[in-house]
């Protein structure tokens, strides 16, 4: 029985030892993998023109942490840039239009009701409009006898001019 009970804990210490060297390499694995995708992203701020992020700092989860939220941003300004994925602005700006929009029709309802009154409205201003047409129409006859008149009287003084003066 001491046999197999140091056979049992000598293969359980190999399994623990081989399990701390696999998380060793994930680990190691792990921080090459963050330190790639912060040369990546820096590469692609870079040539986006956008001011770098800085390189993740602390504990392994916040290193992921810091390191995939540019990387996420990245993609998705790219993936907006080929019309791939919808541009948060551009929405922004769509729900915009569309407040816009519905103030613009009820504005158009409210010059169609106040139209509305002035047409309801509109008796007194037609009777003030026929005054006035009556008021155009008696001067233009005016203006039509003094033409006249003043022609007849330009005639008259030319038929007495050109008739001789007998002595």
């Amino acid at each position: 029985m001491n046999g197999q009970l140091m056979t049992y804990w000598g293969r359980t210490m190999l399994t623990a030892l081989q399990g701390h060297n696999q998380m060793d390499s994930m680990t190691n694995w792990f921080q090459r993998m963050c330190q790639d995708m912060t040369r990546m992203n820096s590469s692609l701020f870079q040539l986006w023109g956008m001011p770098a992020v800085p390189a993740p700092q602390g504990d392994m989860p916040h290193q992921w942490e810091q390191a995939w939220e540019p990387f996420l941003q990245m993609q998705q300004l790219c993936l907006q840039w080929i019309g791939m994925a919808p541009n948060r602005e551009s929405a922004a700006q769509a729900e915009k239009i569309a407040h816009l929009e519905e103030k613009v029709q009820e504005q158009a309802r409210t010059i169609q009701q106040l139209q509305g009154l002035m047409n309801k409205s509109g008796a007194g201003n037609n009777e003030l409009i026929n005054q006035f047409q009556k008021l155009i129409d008696q001067q233009s006859r005016q203006f039509q006898q003094f033409t006249t008149n003043v022609g007849e009287y330009l005639k008259g003084s030319a038929a007495k001019a050109a008739t001789p003066k007998q002595s």
